[in-house]
């Protein structure tokens, strides 16, 4: 059990300071003495913080008597990449295994907003108290690609009214198990079901999704996806729901992908948020884009090589 020796609380007028310079002027001590501190006795939401973390409303700072006896030392998250900066948002090539902001499962210190937090601190002015400022839609942990991220309260609901009124182009790629021939419109309701998995259902929130093949190979499809609604686990579902699961997911998944050697070789979903459209403060509309990672461009490579069908049939 971790001993600790002194529990500070974050309150209002803490929000975004440095943790080291906190620490400092809290404990009445050097920085270079605090920072030394930070490396071996002090705990953030049971995590080990580096000395430029920012500090949340209401997080408990440990300050232990002896090291603590974590197992895994620091979580290195990994990084983003600014794919352009303007006045009024940030566009983003978020990597895989990077949570996008704070929740109930995945803590503080470790997410996207974080990350940008540490380059642009004035976002946190959006919403003091938001663990998630500038965020206007997100992708999932093991979802790579294109995000925008707005930089004010101004760029924020402008945002946010465009993906209520349907007006962001979204798209994606995805590889799926199976071969679809046709372009395809999908629209579900989609409801969470008693275990937290997201699902088809009679009545919830209404979901529409448009899917264009661009290749087939021996046993799957690559896909263009794109989304008019923004639900969670939108894709991976309604994929699955046509019997076209994604290659690489485990939990929106059948028996049959399940055991298909294709998910051996890839340790994520096949998923990629590859273009991003919407109007900015000007009145202009924008377009980014996110190449597919070296990871999932290595594999469509292996897959042309095994066997491929490069006309739609």
């Amino acid at each position: 059990m971790i001993n600790s020796l002194k529990k500070i609380k974050v309150d209002d007028q803490q929000i975004g300071q440095r943790l080291d310079i906190f620490l400092a002027a809290k404990l009445n001590i050097s920085r270079n003495k605090t920072q030394k501190i930070i490396k071996t006795k002090i705990l953030i939401n049971n995590k080990i913080p580096n000395n430029h973390y920012k500090l949340k409303i209401n997080e408990i700072i440990q300050i232990l008597k002896t090291p603590p006896d974590i197992k895994s030392k620091i979580n290195t998250p990994p990084k983003i990449t600014i794919i352009s900066e303007e006045k009024n948002y940030i566009i983003i090539d978020k990597p895989v295994g990077l949570v996008v902001h704070p929740d109930s499962t995945h803590t503080q210190g470790n997410t996207l907003i974080d990350q940008l937090l540490l380059i642009y601190p004035d976002i946190q002015k959006i919403n003091p108290k938001s663990n998630r400022p500038g965020i206007v839609h997100r992708l999932d942990k093991n979802v790579s690609g294109v995000m925008v991220v707005a930089k004010n309260k101004k760029m924020q609901n402008h945002l946010k009214s465009q993906f209520k009124m349907k007006l962001v182009d979204k798209k994606y790629k995805s590889l799926v198990y199976g071969h679809i021939y046709k372009e395809k419109k999908i629209e579900t309701f989609l409801s969470r079901g008693a275990k937290g998995k997201i699902q088809n259902t009679k009545d919830g929130r209404s979901a529409v999704s448009l899917i264009k093949p661009l290749k087939l190979y021996t046993n799957s499809t690559l896909l263009e996806v794109s989304i008019l609604t923004g639900r969670t686990h939108q894709i991976k579902v309604h994929l699955l729901g046509i019997g076209n699961p994604i290659v690489g997911e485990r939990l929106y998944s059948n028996k049959k992908s399940r055991i298909n050697k294709l998910n051996n070789k890839l340790d994520r979903p096949f998923l990629h948020a590859e273009t991003l459209k919407f109007i900015n403060l000007e009145g202009i509309k924008k377009e980014y884009h996110s190449k597919l990672t070296i990871k999932l461009e290595n594999f469509l490579k292996e897959l042309t090589k095994l066997n491929t069908k490069d006309r739609l049939e």
